[in-house]
Formats: C-alpha cells, sequence, structure tokens
C-alpha cells in the first residue's frame, strides 16, 4: 500500500444530505444503501489514486496528489451514486500536515465549508488548483456566488468558488450558498 501524500494535496470531502431523514425513515434500507455508498467511494478513490483516511458516518474524507485525479473521482462517484443516495462533495488544494494517519490544517476546514454550500449531487470547489488541473471529460465548471462572493463561516468572501457538474445533467440546483455577502453559511 501507497503512503499518503503530502505537500501540496487536494482533499475530497463527501456528505450524503438528508442522512438523518433517512437513518430514521428507514434504518434498514439506509444501512444497505450506505454499503453501497461506501463501496463506491472506495473503488472511484482507488482507481484515481486517492487516499481514504476516514468515514465521518455518513461521509467520507479522502487525499489525492493529483487535483485532477480528485476532480475525476468526485465527478465518477457523482454519477455512479446519482441512482443511490445523494451526496454532496467538495474538494480543495493546500497544504496539511499528515499526523498518525490524518491530516491538520486550514485547507482540511475549508474543504469542510466547501462540502457544506453543496446540495446532493453537486461538486464545490475554489479556483485553485483544482480548476486548473484539468477537467474530467463530462464535467463543466460554474461560477456562483454574488459578484462579491459567496461567504462561507469563518470567512469574510471567497470570491473563486466552483460547482462542477456532469454535462449530461439538465438541471443545476443553487448552492446552498447565499448571493448575500453578510449571511454566514453553516457547514
Amino acid at each position: 500500500m501507497e503512503s499518503p501524500p503530502t505537500g501540496t494535496v487536494t482533499f475530497l470531502f463527501t456528505d450524503i444530505e438528508g442522512s438523518t431523514r433517512r437513518w430514521q425513515d428507514d434504518a434498514e434500507a439506509m444501512r444497505v444503501l450506505l454499503v453501497e455508498h461506501d463501496a463506491i467511494l472506495r473503488d472511484v478513490i482507488d482507481k484515481r489514486h486517492g487516499h481514504l483516511f476516514k468515514h465521518t458516518g455518513d461521509g467520507v474524507a479522502a487525499v489525492f496528489a493529483s487535483a485532477a485525479d480528485a476532480v475525476s473521482a468526485a465527478v465518477d462517484a457523482q454519477e455512479r451514486l446519482h441512482d443511490v443516495l445523494p451526496v454532496r462533495m467538495g474538494l480543495h488544494t493546500g497544504e496539511a500536515e499528515l499526523r498518525d494517519g490524518d491530516y491538520f490544517g486550514s485547507t482540511l476546514n475549508r474543504c469542510a465549508r466547501l462540502m457544506g454550500v453543496a446540495h446532493g449531487g453537486q461538486i464545490v470547489h475554489r479556483h485553485t488548483g483544482v480548476a486548473t488541473s484539468g477537467t474530467h471529460p463530462v464535467m463543466m465548471i460554474r461560477a456562483f456566488g454574488s459578484r462579491r462572493g459567496a461567504v462561507l463561516r469563518g470567512r469574510q468572501t471567497d470570491r473563486r468558488l466552483s460547482r462542477c457538474r456532469d454535462c449530461r445533467s439538465a438541471v443545476l440546483q443553487p448552492s446552498r450558498s447565499s448571493n448575500c455577502p453578510s449571511r454566514r453559511v453553516p457547514s
């Protein structure tokens, strides 16, 4: 097994939208869907040379040495999860500290905030290495937020947020971020 990547890396965070309600409504069905969800994410992360370093109960945290691999893994995962569960995803590139098999630092905080403004089926990222790393053959990049930028909790503004979407998808929901820069968006 390869060692986890270090230096400038790209993180992928995922979260099942509405998981608490799904558990309450039909726990047995959710158990089955969660097994399928986990298998799909593990498969696409492995195929794109990523390292899954944490399960969060209803999501995962993975890291990639290549931003292009992270984007491709996220898009592939959304394609495969489309008929399973609505999953929101965030991608962010930066440096983080690797300690005892886990990562720490503000890059992970930002990735979590980006994931938090997405709806199920969306991938949100910041225009850093992610956007310039090349694109998946079926993915488009769409900017969102006001001209002043979308507002993430703990940040004044972040002017360069984008959503990835499958070009075959007819509908792209607005993000959970407000166009009003005075509103803070929780993750």
